[in-house]
């Protein structure tokens, strides 16, 4: 069976192959210092534990969800409100996925029709092109430059290009570069999107990592 013509535009995921020189590594012998994906390798609070196996017992826990517990939507607006100041309607600006995977494959389905541009940081995490390409899009990249703080340079984005484009990515603080991006930069991106009505798409994946 011939496989539709936009998978060619992918290849193994980066993950994988990292996954499969450790094991190689491995069977050498050779220790490895395992830095390639953000899996936790401690357990989980012993609080969290304990209300795990009380959640086991819990017959209501094992039916099929179709719109989520009302309480759950409540606790990310109240969390937004705390740490972001950003006030949410929890009935209709909060979606609960299964994971984060699932929100940044699917948006660009939801918003991008076929041909429309999207402006994808590089380097960046490779869901945000794979997005576009299942979506039928464009990408127009924004190098990600040590000479701009690893910053993408808004006023370097031809006119036509930002006309054209529909959903822009953001990553702060950044994966792969660990750069991070102060309060004026997101002002610049707002002013930015709005000038040209663009989706801003912020994978805040790391928003809670910080140094005192």
């Amino acid at each position: 069976m011939q496989e539709a013509k936009r998978m060619q535009a992918f290849s193994a995921a980066i993950f994988n192959q990292m996954e499969q020189h450790k094991n190689q590594l491995l069977k050498k012998g050779i220790k490895v210092i395992d830095l390639s994906v953000g899996s936790p390798d401690r357990p989980p609070a012993p609080h969290i534990i304990e209300a795990l196996h009380r959640s086991i017992d819990n017959l209501l826990n094992y039916r099929y969800p179709l719109e989520g517990l009302p309480r759950l939507y409540q606790a990310v607006a109240q969390k937004y409100q705390e740490r972001f100041r950003v006030s949410l309607d929890p009935d209709k600006e909060i979606l609960v996925l299964m994971g984060t995977q699932d929100g940044l494959a699917h948006i660009s389905l939801a918003y991008l029709n076929p041909g429309e541009i999207v402006l994808v940081p590089d380097p960046g995490y490779p869901i945000y092109a794979g997005s576009v390409f299942l979506a039928g899009g464009e990408i127009y990249p924004l190098p990600l430059l040590p000479q701009n703080n690893f910053l993408p340079d808004f006023a370097g984005i031809p006119e036509k290009i930002a006309r054209q484009a529909k959903i822009m990515w953001l990553n702060y603080p950044n994966n792969p570069l660990a750069a991070v991006a102060e309060r004026e930069f997101f002002q610049q991106a707002t002013a930015f999107a709005r000038r040209y009505n663009i989706l801003v798409c912020h994978d805040a994946a790391y928003a809670e990592l910080a140094y005192d």
